[in-house]
């Protein structure tokens, strides 16, 4: 069974989003998962039910978080309350992602593990062509 992720970010960090749905496109292409964000609205769709059936289906939910994430009255009061809801039935994974510094440790997210893309490079560098080349010479040494 493929992982339902939704993306709950502010529009702000858009670009921060768009960079780990690239590096999650091996788990996409491998069917492991299926991604939705609210950029995948159809234009004349109720904003809010379109966002509410998503998360509804949504088995892990993912908060891109930064400065104007935790600001947002509408996410608070939308995404995170339901999230959290279905989080305590045991219906979703709630897993909160540091993309920016904020005060995520005065929030809800607080009482979660969180991972924090901002203390190493996120997504991760990818080893040089000359790295990889002498790292095998060494190894076929041994």
């Amino acid at each position: 069974m493929a992982w339902q992720i939704f993306y709950s970010y502010a529009h702000e960090d858009d670009e921060l989003r768009k960079k780990l749905v690239t590096f999650l496109g091996p788990l996409r292409q491998q069917k492991l998962i299926t991604e939705w964000h609210d950029r995948m609205i159809d234009p004349g769709t109720d904003w809010d039910r379109g966002i509410h059936d998503e998360l509804s289906k949504a088995n892990l939910i993912l908060f891109l978080l930064g400065p104007e994430f935790l600001d947002s009255d509408y996410i608070f009061s939308v995404e995170v309350e339901a999230a959290f809801e279905r989080m305590k039935r045991g219906e979703a994974k709630v897993v909160p992602i540091l993309m920016r510094p904020c005060l995520w440790d005065r929030s809800p997210f607080s009482e979660l593990q969180i991972i924090h893309a901002t203390r190493r490079r996120f997504p991760p560098r990818v080893l040089s062509t000359k790295r990889s080349e002498r790292w095998r010479r060494r190894s076929a040494r041994s």
